[in-house]
């Protein structure tokens, strides 16, 4: 990760207060580790999205097709 992180402040900058560096399109859907993927997002933002996300596909089987709802 060590990587990644030096990979997103470069092409990011410094993170503000609160802010943490993510991927737009998570792992687990698909999304690329670098590049055009790396975002910033806010933290209370971020575990909520990632605990809505892991509910919403914890019985899905590997390379299954998924549906997630953005509320």
């Amino acid at each position: 990760m060590l990587r990644l992180t030096r990979e997103a402040r470069s092409r990011l900058g410094h993170l503000a207060p609160g802010r943490k560096y993510c991927l737009k399109i998570p792992a687990p859907l698909g999304g690329e580790y670098g590049g055009e993927n790396l975002g910033t997002i806010d933290f209370d933002e971020l575990i909520g999205m990632s605990v809505d996300m892991a509910k919403q596909i914890t019985d899905v089987p590997d390379g299954s097709s998924v549906k997630i709802s953005v509320v």
